[in-house]
């Protein structure tokens, strides 16, 4: 059962992990479909990355940036986790970059 804000073109047969991966991805300006497709590896990223985005404190922003670099470190040590995700990775440290 998927709730109606993470739904996608593609939600049938989503893992919770992948819900939550599409929606986070969605609220940060992220396409929600390759964010499902990485799930349960990502889904924490993601919404760290949320919270960033939406912070309006500075220094709350900054803590939050940090907590996501930390998280997507361990996804790029990981080098199965990086050659499968490698786009959304890529987008994610766009997005960081950006804030």
């Amino acid at each position: 059962m998927h709730s109606s804000h993470c739904r996608s073109k593609s939600t049938d047969g989503w893992t919770l992990g992948q819900g939550l991966a599409a929606q986070y991805a969605a609220q940060a300006g992220l396409d929600p479909d390759l964010a499902a497709n990485a799930g349960e590896e990502v889904w924490d990223i993601l919404k760290s990355l949320r919270d960033a985005t939406s912070a309006t404190d500075p220094q709350r922003q900054a803590k939050l940036v940090r907590r996501t670099k930390a998280r997507l470190a361990k996804v790029r040590l990981s080098k199965a986790g990086l050659s499968r995700h490698g786009e959304l990775v890529q987008h994610i440290e766009a997005k960081l970059l950006a804030l």
